[in-house]
């Protein structure tokens, strides 16, 4: 403690020991830097599907640009997925076994029905939703139908490295 502090008394800030964020342990409020990029995590989604768990992080650069990023650990390694929001996705409903989007064909990987736990600033809320993932013909992209009881959200992603990623703490 330096001569002032002693003399008036400043207590001394206590440290608090930070975290190395890695994919599978961002919090609301960190800043994601991919590809030079800042993105603010706004939410923190726990997934369950039949014992299987996986993250998915809430991002945004701008008020009109939404992106997700998926994690998932899988026989010892993280796989990532980065997503954003497609807006003008031609198939409604009974979506088949293969599809095409935007010049690209796509095949059913997995489905399911998973259990969610989201966390932001507002707190936590449950969720439910039915998912259908998709992989592009050359194994280079990812299609995700998310049905949360009749409201889809749709999007299409590239699989990313974690040496892509720049995880800062937030707040």
């Amino acid at each position: 403690m330096g001569f002032l502090k002693r003399l008036f008394g400043v207590p001394e800030k206590k440290k608090t020991d930070v975290i190395k964020r890695t994919p599978m342990n961002i919090k609301v409020g960190d800043i994601v830097i991919y590809y030079e990029i800042d993105y603010e995590v706004l939410a923190v989604i726990d997934w369950v599907d039949d014992g299987f768990m996986w993250k998915e992080y809430k991002f945004q650069q701008t008020p009109k640009e939404t992106c997700w990023l998926s994690a998932e650990v899988d026989d010892g390694s993280i796989g990532l997925v980065f997503y954003t929001l497609v807006k003008d996705f031609p198939y409604q409903n009974n979506f088949p076994k293969e599809l095409t989007y935007n010049g690209k064909k796509y095949f059913l990987e997995e489905k399911g029905t998973a259990s969610g736990s989201l966390t932001s600033r507002a707190g936590i809320q449950s969720y439910k939703c039915a998912y259908q993932d998709y992989i592009s013909e050359d194994e280079t992209s990812y299609l995700s139908i998310e049905d949360y009881g009749g409201e889809l959200e749709i999007s299409t992603g590239i699989s990313i490295r974690e040496s892509e990623l720049n995880i800062l703490p937030g707040e």
